[in-house]
């Protein structure tokens, strides 16, 4: 027996790509068989489905008959497929997507199958009928094919077993195939037109919904409402959807729901549980029905006001907030979570009602205030009115929803007992969003009576030990706690503290296989920090600003507690897992961290100003928290001081208990952070000194080879939980240095830092290397920060000191590099020394950075602000210099020769010509005075020539795949500080008969940015190929001269992108377009006239061919895949566009760059408009639409109107755009309104969103014509 759909469809369950691509191509395309010309056919995805229904039925009744029930075990073994429920199910995905096609497109799709055939030859002999007859054929067997699949989606048999019946059921009968079975019919009649969906509900659902099974009705009910509301419904389905609400939810769906929960829990089991297992055949029916309704209120934007009115005046006049409140009751997942679902549809909707209502309030008062508006108050007062009383009536419906809720408490508890998570997820879900929707009515006390079952069922929820069901009660707590005063801020936060304690499921290892609700939250570590960090902390937040003093109280008392008590001895389960106390104390700690924003500004107020105190009693007031007199905010601040300090006190005097445990430890040096910018304030004694000391130890603890390295319970801890003390520690050393350097500014205690300075690098020398580099990144820059606190005069020799490990190591490694590549340049511990090396090199960009900063807001001398120019490396600056640029001048001197060895040799290695980039922008950034200013200059500009150079051509360690994306970064940076002198070095030596007014310096800047800029250009052209192959014809000694002018050769097509084209990183491309932005706004003269022989240009040279191709590159580049590159390749354009714009046109900078740059920007302006217009019909990622939006603003405008029109008419004539004329003509009417400049640029951005967004569908022709489209037009500006 032939099985050849079935074949197909068995074959890409498994996998198969073949069967894959065919099903992918059968749903989308009709092929043409022309083996006999008298006798063409079609074949597409309807022919398929017919013949897979075909054998499917034949399977079935080949192997299910009774017959075949009698035959051994060998010759049923021999069927070909044991089970097509699978089958059946991905046969309805095809379905659904060819059903959701409208019949005029699928006509259309044959009509070209067949246009193309004839256009080839195939059919030269056929006429226009034989045309039209294979289109008709088409339609028909469309229309047969829908109807058997309607008919086994209403078909009683296959939704009630035969009682007592052996026999094996159909796979039409699997609820999964049965749903899909609907799913085609509602999708089919929807993509129809509204007639057609008209005549599906008038003329079956509604008059035969009690002839019809009841499961399907549901099913097909709730995805009509499911297919109505998508984008592609075609034209006035979304009116016929709410036309017909109160017929389908009272008259279908309520009865039905009624029936279905009264007997919920009763019958036997459903088709999806063997044996009689599962949910029920009501069960099922009841969760589909509540489905139904909830796609229903969804699509129409009803709330639970509109249900009830219209279930209650229905012929079964069903009281639906009953019907759901006995459905809350239901042992079935199923219900509850489709009950869950339609509650917070039906709720959401109640919440913007008040939002309206509020809204209303405010203009009646507003118009109420103005004169002579004496009508429109009164009927915006009559609107308000009506909205007041609707507002009541749902204010009653709330209030008995809320009772029924928190009765559900008590099941909640029996649910949890069972260990039923999903029941109590479900529950908890449902008055999480009951809250959210009576918010208002709860705070304001008129459900203060019915919802304390609520509150008690919300707080059984948040200590569910699942995460899942905590979650969700914790994101709707908070919103109580304004109205439920101290006492329940109080009462609540007990909770919260037991739920910050790592459960015992976490610690030490994977989650152990156990039921859930036996102790077990449901997540891995990482979801349970983030549900601390985000939801936890919101909620303590809240807790915090309920009750401010007792939260701290509280917290403070009990890490007080926890370091009374003596250090747990080791066990032999290890002393890390079975332990309680670290953990608390880590809790405690969390708590604290979590309100650490507020908390320590509060604390900061002490010995405020009275204005300050006034302030902050006024701040807390506006956010609705409990009023406050600047007298209490005094007292409340001592507090918190008081009780800051009490815990550092705790901390500092028995350590132990936190250092005894990796993630207490981290959470301990978390805090420390958090608090430092209290610590600098306090007038605590010793609170700074003991902080300080906690975190420098613990880093030394941490660092160390006899810490938690050796500890194999700790070093399990730290792995599983990814949880790094070091990484805490020196955080928090960072953040008390920086906010408190002066303080630190000692003999002492620079000696002690110095040695946790010195423990950094025994520890990143060690086998393991346990600090990573961040790390010492983050200690390095706090360090900076304290010796630019010291006098002037000692900034050199103090950071000399500190630089003096980095340096020391540098240079070894380096040796070892080149020992490496003489002796093993394959082998792979090389990789690991040039990683090194390049972290030494960030932690030199750190010191730079870092000092420089500080040295600035310090003070202690010019800054470094001034105009002047870098000295040379090799000169050292006065000890008692008080400008920080002949300090870190000073400082580089020695690594200098070194770091020049590894540009040379090391740039093409990554991570090497990454560091080197940060280095040279930071460094670019020193500018000093000296008599020699250009050096250090010079020898930075070198120092990038030597990277760029090494990444393209390769080196000793990388080969080609490195990038010079951080040198590029430097040209851009050093274009920034120093472009300006060079452009009038640039406007200068253009000027026929100049005197050289600008000096040398200028001069030579001029050259070393137009070398920079070469060589820049270089290395783009090696990432793109033929991308910049314009401009990198004149990199291989051609003159500009022996070529033909630039403007002959053609611009880029439109759309060609450089996808494929990028041979290295993206980041380099980027980096250059971002280079040639900063060029645009600091020396377009240079760029323009930039030639690519370094010194050809002059007064008598014009040579803009690398500007010219860098323009064409950045409009191929529009549509590059990544959006980093599209984006800055806009920016780009922009700037030029906007600077052509806005140029003097009788300035000399326009007379020497205004016909090169008006003819680039006329060469890709056509590919430009189309690019951007047909990329944003859905081909641009998101990210690119807002700087797309921008780019068309501004080059629409300097268009001229013919060729704005022209190119935007060819645009939107492409394929791409699919949605109609109606929406064609919207679309040219804001691109003319662009072009003639009426269109602001927020208009302009929020068109190319929404025209983005109407193209994010599947391509099932259906976008043109939708009620989406109507309204993407009308809003516009265009009528139908």
């Amino acid at each position: 027996m032939s099985h050849q759909a079935l074949g197909v469809l068995d074959r890409a369950l498994k996998g198969d790509a073949g069967a894959l691509s065919f099903l992918e191509r059968t749903a989308s395309i009709y092929a043409l068989d022309a083996t006999n010309p008298a006798d063409p056919k079609t074949y597409g995805c309807w022919d398929f489905l017919n013949q897979a229904l075909n054998e499917v039925e034949r399977h079935e009744s080949s192997y299910h008959h009774p017959q075949q029930q009698s035959m051994g075990m060998q010759q049923q073994q021999q069927q070909p497929y044991a089970n097509l429920s699978p089958h059946v199910q991905l046969l309805t995905s095809l379905s659904r997507r060819a059903a959701r096609r409208p019949p005029p497109s699928d006509r259309s799709l044959i009509q070209t199958c067949l246009t193309n055939a004839a256009t080839s030859g195939a059919l030269r002999s056929a006429s226009e009928q034989v045309f039209r007859a294979l289109v008709d054929l088409n339609c028909q067997t469309r229309e047969r094919v829908m109807g058997r699949i309607a008919a086994l989606a209403f078909d009683f048999s296959l939704h009630i077993a035969p009682a007592g019946s052996t026999a094996p059921r159909s796979a039409f009968a699997d609820p999964l195939a049965m749903e899909g079975l609907c799913t085609i019919v509602a999708a089919n009649s929807v993509s129809s037109g509204p007639g057609a969906f008209r005549h599906l509900v008038d003329d079956w659902i509604v008059p035969s919904g009690d002839n019809l099974p009841p499961y399907a009705v549901a099913a097909v009910c709730a995805h009509l409402a499911n297919e109505a509301a998508g984008r592609t419904a075609p034209a006035g389905t979304s009116d016929a959807l709410r036309e017909m609400f109160p017929t389908v939810v009272s008259g279908v769906l309520a009865p039905a729901l009624a029936d279905a929960v009264r007997e919920s829990d009763v019958g036997e089991g459903g088709a999806g549980g063997p044996g009689g297992r599962g949910p029920t055949r009501n069960q099922r029916l009841a969760a589909m029905a509540l489905r139904a309704m909830e796609r229903w209120c969804s699509a129409t934007g009803s709330g639970i006001l509109h249900i009830a009115r219209v279930c209650a005046k229905g012929k079964a006049q069903v009281n639906i907030v009953e019907v759901l409140s006995d459905s809350l009751y239901s042992d079935a997942e199923i219900v509850i979570d489709a009950a869950a679902e339609l509650f917070d549809t039906l709720l959401r909707r109640g919440s913007e009602d008040d939002t309206a209502l509020q809204g209303m309030s405010i203009v009646s008062s507003i118009m109420g205030i103005a004169a002579g508006n004496v009508g429109a108050s009164a009927s915006i007062g009559a609107a308000e009115g009506v909205m007041r009383d609707e507002e009541r009536e749902r204010e009653a419906i709330l209030a008995e929803l809320v009772s029924a809720i928190g009765l559900q408490r008590f099941r909640f508890s029996a649910a949890q007992s069972k260990g039923a998570a999903a029941v109590c997820r479900c529950l908890a879900r449902i008055a999480a969003s009951m809250t959210v929707a009576a918010q208002s009515a709860i705070g304001s006390g008129r459900l203060a009576d019915s919802a304390d079952g609520l509150v008690e069922l919300l707080l059984k929820a948040a200590a569910h030990p699942s995460v899942h069901v905590c979650g969700i009660a914790l994101e709707a707590l908070p919103r109580l706690l304004p109205s439920r005063g101290t006492d329940f801020s109080a009462r609540l936060l007990p909770v919260l503290q037991q739920r910050a304690i790592v459960p015992a499921s976490l610690r030490g290892g994977a989650i152990p296989a156990q039921p859930a609700g036996a102790g077990d939250c449901g997540v891995d570590f990482h979801e349970y920090v983030s549900f601390r960090q985000n939801l936890l902390g919101a909620a303590l937040l809240a807790c915090y600003r309920g009750n401010r003093g007792f939260f701290l109280e509280s917290c403070a008392a009990a890490v007080d507690e926890f370091c009374s008590q003596p250090a747990p001895p080791p066990t032999p389960a290890g002393p890390l897992q079975s332990l309680q106390l670290p953990y608390q104390l880590e809790a405690a700690l969390f708590c604290l961290g979590a309100v650490s924003a507020d908390a320590s500004k509060r604390a900061m107020l002490v010995g405020s100003n009275p204005a300050a105190m006034a302030a902050a009693a006024k701040a807390t007031a506006a956010r609705g928290q409990r009023a406050q007199s600047a007298d209490d905010v005094a007292e409340d601040a001592r507090r918190h001081d008081r009780e800051l300090a009490r815990v550092v006190a705790a901390l500092s005097r028995n350590p132990a208990n936190a250092t005894s445990n990796p993630l207490t430890l981290a959470q301990m040096c978390r805090f420390l952070g958090a608090y430092a910018q209290w610590l600098s304030k306090t007038p605590s004694p010793g609170s700074l000194d003991n902080a300080a000391k906690l975190a420098l130890e613990s880093f030394n603890l941490a660092s160390s080879g006899d810490g938690y390295a050796r500890d194999p319970a700790a070093a399990e801890m730290v792995t599983e939980m990814s949880v790094s003390p070091i990484t805490e520690a020196a955080t928090a050393l960072r953040n008390i240095l920086t906010r408190s350097p002066g303080r630190f500014a000692t003999p002492q205690a620079l000696s002690a830092l110095g040695t946790g300075w010195e423990a950094s690098y025994t520890s990143a020398n060690a086998s393991d290397q346990t600090i990573a580099i961040e790390d010492r990144e983050a200690l390095c820059s706090g360090l900076c920060r304290v010796l630019a606190s010291l006098p002037p005069d000692q900034w050199t020799s103090s950071l000399t000191s500190l630089s003096q490990p980095t340096v020391n190591c540098l240079e070894l490694i380096t040796k070892q590099a080149d020992d490496a590549v003489a002796s093993a340049p394959k082998s792979p511990a090389l990789g690991q020394i040039l990683t090194r090396i390049a972290h030494e090199i960030r932690l030199l960009v750190v010191m730079t950075r870092a000092f420089r900063d500080a040295a600035k807001k310090g003070g202690g001398g010019p800054n470094g602000a001034s105009a002047g120019m870098g000295g040379k490396p090799a000169a050292s600056s006065a000890g008692g210099s008080d400008d920080p640029n002949d300090t870190l001048i000073a400082v580089l001197q020695r690594p200098w020769p070194c770091l020049s060895h590894v540009a040379q040799r090391y740039s093409s290695f990554e991570p090497i010509a990454s560091a080197f980039g940060e280095l040279l922008v930071s460094a670019v950034q020193i500018q000093h005075h000296s008599t020699a200013s250009l050096a250090f200059f010079k020898g930075l500009c070198d120092m990038a020539a030597d990277a760029m150079t090494a990444a393209q051509k390769g080196g000793s360690a990388g080969g080609a795949g490195s990038s010079s994306h951080g040198p590029v970064l430097f040209v851009r940076e050093a274009v920034d500080v120093y472009g300006p002198l060079a452009e009038a070095a640039a406007i200068d030596s253009a000027a026929v008969g100049s005197g050289g007014g600008v000096g040398t310096d200028a001069t030579e800047i001029l050259s070393i940015l137009e070398r920079l800029l070469v060589l820049s250009f270089e290395a783009a052209r090696s990432s793109t190929g033929d991308l910049w192959s314009g401009a990198a014809q004149q990199g291989h000694g051609e003159r500009p001269s022996e070529r033909s002018a630039p403007t002959e050769s053609k611009p880029p097509p439109p759309l060609s992108g450089a996808h494929g084209r990028l041979a290295k990183s993206p980041d380099e491309i980027s980096a250059v377009f971002s280079m040639l932005a900063t060029c645009v706004a600091r020396c377009p003269v240079l760029l323009v006239r930039l030639s690519a022989v370094p010194g050809a240009g002059g007064p008598d040279q014009d040579d803009p061919s690398l500007f010219i191709g860098s323009v064409d590159a950045a409009a191929a580049s529009l549509s590059e895949k990544e959006a980093d590159v599209a984006r800055s390749a806009m920016f780009f354009l922009k700037s030029l566009i906007e600077m052509r714009a806005s140029s003097d046109p009788s300035s000399s900078r326009s007379q020497l760059i205004g016909s090169a740059a008006d003819g680039a920007i006329t060469r890709v302006r056509r590919v430009v408009i189309l690019t951007l217009v047909t990329g944003i019909c859905g081909i641009f990622p998101r990210e690119v639409i807002e700087p797309a939006a921008g780019l068309l603003a501004v080059i629409l405008k300097i268009s001229p109107p013919e060729e704005a029109e022209a190119s935007s008419v060819e645009a939107l004539g492409q394929e791409q755009f699919r949605m109609g004329d109606e929406a064609r003509e919207a679309s040219l009417h804001v691109l003319a309104n662009c072009a003639r400049g009426t269109c602001p640029l927020s208009t302009l951005t929020e068109f190319a969103d929404d025209l983005w967004q109407l193209h994010q569908c599947d391509d099932t022709g259906a976008v043109a014509g939708g009620d989406e489209v109507i309204r993407f037009a009308k809003k516009y500006r265009i009528q139908r």
